[in-house]
C-alpha cells in the first residue's frame, strides 16, 4: 500500500478499516455474543478508530491497533449495559480477547492462503463449494441439482478439501521456512 502521506487520510483509513473489518467484527461478536449489538458496536468502533486515526503509526499493524481500540469500545458498551446480565465478567472478556488475537493472527494467514488455493481449484470444484457453503445447499440437494449421485458429490468434496488442505500446508510451510531462515 502506498504511504499514508501520499494518499488522502480518509481514503487511507477506509482501506485499512475495510481490510480489517471482519477481524474487528469477529472479536466484537466473540465478546458480546449478540449479532445486533455487535453490529452497533462495530459502527461505534469505526467512529472511534477514525477519531484516533492520528494516533496510528504508519507501518505498524492496523488490525492489531484496531483490535486494541475495539476492546475498549466493547468494555464501554458493557458498562452501559450493566442492567442487562452479561455472560462474561470483565476479566474473562480480556482473557477471551487475548485468546482471540492469539488465534486470529495465524487464521488471517491461513485465510490469505485459502484465497490463493481456491483459485487453483477447477471451476467444478469451486462451483461445488459455492453450492454447499455459499448457497447453503445440502449434498443431497446438490447431487439432485447436478444430476449426480450423493457418492459422487461426497468424493468430489473430499478431493477438493484434500487439495485445499495440501495447498494451504505447502504455503504455510514455505512461510514457516522463510521466517526461520530470516
Amino acid at each position: 500500500m502506498r504511504d499514508l502521506e501520499s494518499i488522502d487520510r480518509g481514503e487511507a483509513f477506509t482501506r485499512l478499516f475495510i481490510a480489517s473489518e471482519k477481524r474487528i467484527f469477529g472479536l466484537i461478536f466473540a465478546l458480546v455474543q449478540d449479532r445486533v449489538a455487535a453490529e452497533d458496536i462495530l459502527q461505534e468502533t469505526g467512529a472511534r478508530l477514525w477519531q484516533k486515526f492520528d494516533e496510528f503509526e504508519e507501518g505498524t499493524d492496523f488490525a492489531a491497533w484496531a483490535l486494541q481500540v475495539t476492546r475498549f469500545v466493547v468494555l464501554e458498551w458493557r458498562r452501559s449495559q450493566r442492567r442487562v446480565p452479561l455472560p462474561l465478567e470483565d476479566e474473562e472478556l480480556h482473557a477471551l480477547a487475548d485468546t482471540y488475537q492469539d488465534v486470529e493472527e495465524p487464521l488471517a494467514s491461513v485465510r490469505a492462503h485459502l484465497d490463493e488455493c481456491l483459485e487453483k481449484l477447477s471451476d467444478r470444484q469451486r462451483a461445488l463449494l459455492r453450492c454447499l457453503y455459499v448457497e447453503g445447499r445440502t449434498v443431497v440437494e446438490t447431487a439432485s441439482l447436478w444430476n449426480r449421485s450423493r457418492r459422487t458429490i461426497h468424493k468430489l468434496l473430499r478431493k477438493t478439501k484434500e487439495q485445499l488442505l495440501a495447498c494451504i500446508a505447502r504455503h504455510s510451510g514455505r512461510e514457516l521456512q522463510q521466517s526461520i531462515s530470516t
